[in-house]
């Protein structure tokens, strides 16, 4: 199911009833109401990371559009389930193939970037944990703090303390 094709449909069309009515011309699957919307958001965001991708050099995979997705959406509440949808993919499938092109699952990528972004802002600025906390994508300070805990050793206050004395030195 590969949406993208019909990806410059959006920017004719624009409208999900037309983009519905074409895919069914040229796929015989009906869609209908929230599953076509959902399909013309993952073909506007489909053409945004294939053009975001054609500049670097790096290959337009699926893996690679999931990858996007999770670089732009790390301080959002995302799930695996959204990063497959977005790519038309089994979540079980998208996993896979992330794992295998990254060497790493999504979900540990997706951790990644949320902890050392997180780090980066404990230290860098004078955000306090909450704040730093929505800043990654975590509504809960609580959640944040045991994962960061997880994570690094030590909690964000903590990680926050110890790299500014050393700073001081």
């Amino acid at each position: 199911c590969d949406f993208r094709l019909f990806g410059f449909a959006v920017k004719c069309f624009g409208n999900s009833v037309q983009i519905a009515l074409l895919m069914h011309k040229h796929t015989g699957v009906r869609l209908k109401g929230a599953v076509a919307a959902r399909c013309c958001r993952s073909a506007f965001f489909g053409i945004l990371a294939l053009l975001e991708r054609s500049g670097n050099g790096e290959k337009c995979t699926d893996a690679a559009m999931a990858k996007t997705f999770i670089d732009n959406n790390y301080q959002r509440k995302i799930s695996m389930e959204d990063t497959a949808s977005f790519v038309c993919l089994s979540e079980k499938y998208m996993c896979a193939l992330f794992k295998q092109t990254y060497g790493i699952p999504p979900k540990q990528y997706l951790q990644d970037i949320r902890m050392k972004k997180a780090m980066s802002l404990l230290v860098n600025t004078d955000l306090k944990i909450a704040e730093v906390a929505l800043s990654v994508g975590y509504d809960c300070q609580l959640a944040f703090s045991g994962a960061f805990r997880k994570y690094t050793g030590v909690s964000p206050s903590e990680y926050r303390e110890n790299k500014k004395c050393h700073t001081l030195v």
